[in-house]
Formats: structure tokens, sequence, C-alpha cells
């Protein structure tokens, strides 16, 4: 699949470009593209929360390795998942 994303000089724009990405496409693979350097508003994590929320599936959350980011991202999932 193509990445509009790879052509992104700008990293903190690329990282913004690759979590809006995985977000349309609810790909979670995407968020591994997103380098923990550059943008500290959007992390791996956020990506992940992010895909989670939408899939409304708490399972993905469990790829998120803090235990306090987890457990909130698990949260998230069961308030705003029902909302989507």
């Amino acid at each position: 699949m193509e990445d509009p994303c790879s052509g992104v000089e700008n990293l903190k724009t690329k990282i913004s470009c690759y979590k809006d990405l995985a977000e349309s496409r609810l790909d979670l693979s995407i968020c591994d593209k997103i380098s923990p350097e550059g943008n500290l508003d959007v992390t791996k994590e956020s990506c992940i929360r992010i895909v989670a929320i939408k899939k409304n599936d708490p399972s993905i959350c469990n790829k998120i390795t803090d235990a306090e980011k987890k457990k909130g991202c698990v949260s998230d999932v069961n308030i705003l998942g029902r909302e989507q």
C-alpha cells in the first residue's frame, strides 16, 4: 500500500501524518513507523490508543508496554469506543 507520509521531510509533521494515516486506515502496523523522537504530542502509544478506540478493541492496548498508559488505553476504549 502506498505510504503518503514517506516523502514528508519535517519529522514532527511526518509523525503526525503516520498517526492520522493509522487512524483513517485503522491499521495498527502504521503506528510502528512513529519514532520516539520528533513529536512529543504524538507517540507510538498514543497512536495505538487511537486505533484501539476507533476499532473498539481493548486488546489492542496490550501493545502498550507502560502499565499506566495501557490501563488508561483500556479505560478509554471502554468509554469512548462505545461512542464510535
